[in-house]
């Protein structure tokens, strides 16, 4: 994965690659009144903490149908399971976690 693509380049990227499945985003919202903590697994990386307000994007690629993330909201973090090869968190379109 490369660290250094905007979040349009990944898509583009990935979307070359049809056979791997199609594009999936979602949005992360932090509501609360405090940063917290994201962190994407297997790999074990996280993102700075999310501040209140900020939009995040989990951008990840895999067959249809297919099981891609599972969420997990904790008391102090969010921690999303990639279930595919191809997944990266990006905040106002800049990898923060890979």
């Amino acid at each position: 994965m490369a660290s250094n693509e905007t979040i349009e380049d990944y898509i583009s990227r990935l979307k070359e690659r049809p056979d791997k499945g199609s594009v999936t985003i979602i949005g992360v919202y932090n509501e609360r009144s405090q940063p917290i903590n994201l962190y994407l697994e297997p790999w074990g990386d996280h993102s700075p903490g999310i501040m209140p307000g900020a939009p995040y994007d989990v951008v990840a690629q895999g067959v249809e149908g297919a099981d891609l993330l599972e969420i997990y909201f904790q008391d102090d973090a969010i921690k999303v399971w990639s279930l595919v090869e191809e997944c990266q968190v990006f905040s106002e379109g800049q990898p923060v976690a890979y």
